[in-house]
């Protein structure tokens, strides 16, 4: 385990007032100025001034059906993810014919409106081609997986400035004693195949920043307490063995009524971070499952949960980029993945349907201009 850095006994938690307040594809531009209507100063100018990153993901699609979310990105934003276009599933259907057109157009998007672009992702145990997922259990499958990492990366070399090489390799409901995900690629090479992808990805790409990424990390509860402990358990086998790792992306899916305690979420990070690694927060959104469907109530709740979180993230200067997993409330994944049982859309994002600023939206600038500097 790592060195502290700092003891934690003088972690102190600020808090503050809530704030109220595929061709088409191609056509993605950049936007014009017109388009800019909502006051500056935006989201991406209160972190660059505090030398945190803030951006989103979206998809090719959505860019194209959406040129009001287009403008609100380009806007607020100083780094992108696509959404899913990267992912082996949607870039490889048939093997050995790569489609990039969709993960080009946010590419293109991106570099149009000087934003960085993020990669997501090289590694995934979920989709993967059909055609992949039964050559993976042979004992070709590790060189596949290594093949997938370099025919990704070395595509998009230098213009990606931060990928996650590796997703969601923890899973303490395996059963495995060291509360690794059993999967055939990883249970043939343990912690030496996660290195080896490491590598790969350094090959393929020498100068973008190589992050591992995964979810469960924020709240206290005996699964959460497990992951934590198995992610630096992981960070320590793979640096002892030299991977070149330089990040920690927490997804950080939210969910009000979860059992959130700064101080072990803020032990949590330096402990990370006494590895010598960044910290991203890769895909924030917020659940309101179990919130009352009146809007402003639910808004205010979100947004609280939201303060409170970010509040103390950014208390660890090692926390250098924050992504919303999506930006506007029309297009969130949790509508068609984890739908509120009453059937009304989630409130989940800092922009509502119409992309009107949410209370979110202001919690999150709140954070922003006052996070420590770590410039």
């Amino acid at each position: 385990m790592p060195t502290k850095r700092h003891a934690h006994a003088a972690f102190s938690l600020k808090r503050r007032d809530l704030l109220t307040g595929s061709a088409a594809v191609l056509a993605i531009g950049t936007l014009a100025p017109a388009a800019f209507a909502a006051p500056d100063p935006s989201l991406k100018d209160f972190g660059a001034a505090r030398g945190i990153a803030f951006g989103c993901a979206v998809g090719a699609k959505d860019l194209a059906a959406n040129p009001d979310l287009a403008a609100a990105i380009a806007r607020d934003c100083a780094i992108v993810v696509p959404e899913n276009d990267m992912k082996w599933g949607a870039v490889e259907q048939v093997r050995g014919k790569p489609d990039y057109q969709a993960s080009e157009a946010v590419a293109d998007f991106a570099k149009r409106n000087s934003m960085d672009l993020r990669g997501h992702t090289a590694v995934w145990y979920l989709n993967m081609p059909a055609w992949a997922k039964q050559d993976i259990t042979g004992p070709q499958g590790r060189d596949l997986i290594l093949k997938r990492v370099r025919d990704v990366m070395g595509h998009f070399r230098g213009r990606v400035v931060e990928w996650d090489v590796i997703n969601e390799m923890i899973d303490h409901t395996s059963g495995r004693a060291d509360g690794m995900r059993e999967w055939p690629p990883f249970a043939a090479g343990d912690v030496g195949f996660i290195a080896d992808c490491f590598f790969a990805a350094k090959e393929a790409d020498p100068h973008a920043r190589l992050v591992y990424n995964d979810f469960g990390f924020e709240y206290v509860s005996a699964g959460e307490d497990q992951r934590r402990l198995t992610a630096l358990r992981l960070m320590e086998q793979l640096k002892t063995r030299d991977a070149p790792i330089d990040g920690f992306g927490i997804q950080s899916h939210l969910k009000v009524g979860n059992n959130f305690k700064p101080q072990t979420f803020r032990r949590f990070l330096a402990d990370i971070a006494d590895f010598g690694l960044d910290i991203s927060i890769t895909e924030f959104d917020i659940d309101d499952q179990r919130l009352a469907p009146e809007i402003e109530a639910r808004d205010a709740a979100v947004a609280e949960h939201a303060r409170l979180f970010l509040e103390t993230a950014f208390e660890e200067p090692a926390v250098k980029k924050l992504l919303t997993w999506g930006y506007s409330n029309r297009n969130t994944w949790l509508n068609a993945h984890r739908p509120r049982k009453d059937g009304i859309p989630h409130r989940a994002l800092p922009l509502d349907d119409s992309m009107n600023r949410t209370p979110m939206w202001d919690a999150i600038a709140d954070c922003l201009k006052n996070a420590p500097d770590r410039r």
